[in-house]
């Protein structure tokens, strides 16, 4: 077996148990862990580094600092940092698309809203109270973090940026926004999604070196 699908085969037995994983905590540790995180929320002194944790995964500065990193690595002539840019907000885009429709299917009720009678479905639509399966912040962020994991090409040096997508979860578990399998099912997708997209874009630019490569030699 050749290196490529050794690593392919590694990668779906860790996703197919912490898949099992994720279906067990549903079935018999949310409702406990759930009730825990909702006691603890508001002690101190997790309410002080709670907001700022929740900036890691938030869906608003996210975006910002990226177009913002883009441009000015752009600007900069740092083409190969720019494209990296390009790569996390594409990422962005595509792990987002995938939490809204995961989200819209499953509609399962934060834990702060577990146990209540449903509302109409119009209702629903324009609240985010059923929008917690999976974690979109911690699948987001951790697509992100994956994609520039795999592109530094020092993954040991860097293996410390994989805390972050851990952090963002304990903030939204704590924060009583998640379930524990909202938290993992996110951790999966995003791992998924980030490893696709460096995949993809590393693909990409091998090509357009063979591309520049071939044209040098015509030439």
């Amino acid at each position: 077996m050749s290196e490529g699908n050794r690593r392919v085969w590694i990668a779906l037995c860790v996703t197919a148990l912490a898949a099992v994983a994720t279906v067990l905590l549903w079935l018999f540790a949310d409702r406990a862990g759930a009730a825990w995180g909702l006691a603890h929320r508001d002690l101190q002194p997790w309410v002080s580094i709670r907001h700022p944790l929740a900036l890691l995964g938030s869906g608003v500065v996210q975006p910002i600092v990226l177009v913002l990193f883009t441009v000015v690595v752009y600007a900069l002539r740092r083409r190969r940092l720019g494209r990296l840019g390009l790569v996390l907000i594409s990422t962005l885009l595509v792990a987002t698309i995938l939490t809204t429709g995961l989200k819209w299917l499953v509609r399962r009720p934060r834990p702060e809203f577990d146990g209540t009678a449903r509302p109409a479905l119009s209702e629903q639509i324009h609240s985010t109270q059923w929008h917690s399966f999976p974690s979109g912040d911690v699948l987001v962020t951790t697509a992100l973090i994956t994609v520039i994991w795999m592109a530094t090409g020092c993954r040991a040096a860097t293996a410390w940026l994989l805390v972050v997508p851990l952090l963002v979860g304990m903030q939204r578990f704590i924060a009583g926004r998640h379930h524990l399998s909202d938290i993992s099912a996110g951790l999966i997708l995003g791992a998924w999604v980030g490893a696709l997209m460096a995949r993809k874009t590393k693909a990409w630019v091998q090509r357009g070196r063979d591309g520049r490569l071939a044209a040098d030699k015509t030439e």
